[in-house]
């Protein structure tokens, strides 16, 4: 191993979301060196412009959830644009299409029977418990749907009552794009991290961290050794929970059972999301003869990719296919060409077409497997009935020394979202700077 020259007060382990921030934030106090084990930017956070592909897509994460303060704030100083998303809801199930606004069938119902819960429980249990009547069983089957394909759960572990909080802030504003995507944010970001000193090392994958108070040495794979006072852990929950054997698995030394004990405690979900651009937008009868739906926004289906999306109100013709949660297991070990030919038979399901139709008006096709990314191992965390036990663990430090951030992580927001990777990624800097005070 050979030291490498860096006097850095504080080595930050991951240039994502939570990573960059904490570092914009704690360089204007201390040094800073990053260490990112890709050659990009960004994390879980990805917009690329594929070959045939006439605007950027999100391979990672899309969408902002509303007005969310610090990711406003951050829009904001920088100077970005943004802009609502536009167009209908439908539900599409056994082959029938119904404009709807809601995503989840019934959730008025469910609102209703979850204020009946004492204490949480996990969702099938809850299913089990008070929607197991007959009567219930289209709200039943939409729910889990919803669970499994918008929060990549696990029903078996899921937390009920944090399923609940997030359908009670549905609808309370809609989402918004980024004008140009959310790598405008991660590259304002790392010029403001490197305008205050913060040096950035990618390609530099951490295999092992040997640490005691105050003092810890970092060993990269490429065989560099770094020194710090302070290290803050902002890799993905999927690498931390991950074994020994997986490439991208890092080593404490001395090791941090309680941590590892309590990331048992977070959920982690897989996404696939598939991305087609054709020829003309041929679902919709003011761009094409043939179309039967007019402006979708949201195409929620009965299909294993759960959910579909245009660009609008961007007249692209373009459709994302979501695919997420446990089923994804069982599928995505399939080659690139059989995911694109069930994303296909799901739009030929969708408006009963022949797949030579759809083949027919494809331009461009794209994949985005989370679940085979070797540096995350996964897409997001969700909450289990565990996790706010699990959360006061791992937001705390470790003999002043090891810290860790993400979205997994975060105390004030949702799990599995920007937002909540910028909360944690703040909290953390603020407490490395021993209390010190931060503007946006």
């Amino acid at each position: 191993m050979k030291k490498v020259n860096d006097d850095s007060e504080v080595i930050i382990i991951g240039a994502g979301a939570a990573g960059l921030l904490a570092a914009r934030e704690i360089s204007k106090m201390k040094s800073v060196t990053i260490l990112e084990a890709r050659n990009r930017l960004g994390g879980r956070i990805f917009t690329t412009t594929p070959e045939g592909f006439s605007i950027p897509i999100e391979a990672g994460a899309e969408f902002i959830h509303g007005e969310l303060p610090i990711t406003m704030s951050i829009l904001k100083e920088a100077n970005i644009p943004f802009y609502e998303i536009e167009g209908e809801t439908y539900q599409v199930k056994n082959g029938e299409v119904i404009k709807s606004g809601d995503v989840i069938e019934g959730i008025s119902v469910l609102s209703s029977k979850v204020k009946q819960l004492k204490e949480d429980i996990p969702f099938s249990e809850f299913l089990k418990k008070y929607l197991n009547e007959e009567k219930y069983a289209e709200v039943k089957e939409s729910a889990v749907r919803f669970v499994e394909g918008y929060d990549a759960a696990d029903i078996n572990k899921a937390s009920t009552f944090a399923l609940s909080k997030e359908w009670g802030s549905e609808g309370v504003s809609s989402p918004y794009r980024i004008e140009g995507g959310y790598q405008r944010i991660i590259d304002f970001l790392y010029k403001e991290a490197a305008k205050h000193g913060c040096k950035i090392v990618t390609s530099s994958m951490v295999k092992q961290i040997n640490w005691k108070k105050n003092n810890a040495e970092v060993l990269t794979q490429s065989g560099d050794r770094y020194e710090a006072k302070k290290i803050l852990v902002t890799v993905p929950a999927g690498i931390l929970k991950s074994s020994e054997g997986n490439n991208a698995f890092i080593k404490f030394n001395p090791g941090l059972k309680e941590i590892s004990g309590a990331l048992n405690s977070i959920g982690y979900g897989p996404v696939i999301k598939v991305f087609f651009e054709f020829k003309e937008a041929f679902w919709d009868p003011e761009e094409a003869d043939a179309g039967k739906l007019h402006r979708p926004g949201f195409i929620i289906s009965d299909t294993i990719f759960t959910a579909w999306w245009s660009q609008l109100p961007k007249k692209v013709p373009h459709l994302t296919g979501w695919f997420a949660g446990p089923n994804v297991d069982k599928m995505h070990n399939m080659s690139s060409n059989h995911l694109i030919e069930e994303a296909v038979s799901a739009l030929c399901k969708i408006f009963d077409v022949e797949k030579s139709f759809i083949e027919k008006k494809i331009k461009s096709a794209f994949i985005a497997s989370w679940k085979e990314d070797p540096f995350s191992l996964g897409a997001y965390s969700y909450a289990t009935v565990e996790t706010p036990e699990a959360k006061k663990v791992l937001n705390k430090p470790i003999d002043d020394t090891i810290f860790f951030a993400g979205e997994a992580l975060s105390e004030d927001e949702s799990i599995g979202t920007v937002e909540a990777a910028f909360a944690s990624g703040l909290s953390a800097a603020v407490k490395i700077m021993e209390n010190g005070k931060w503007k946006m």
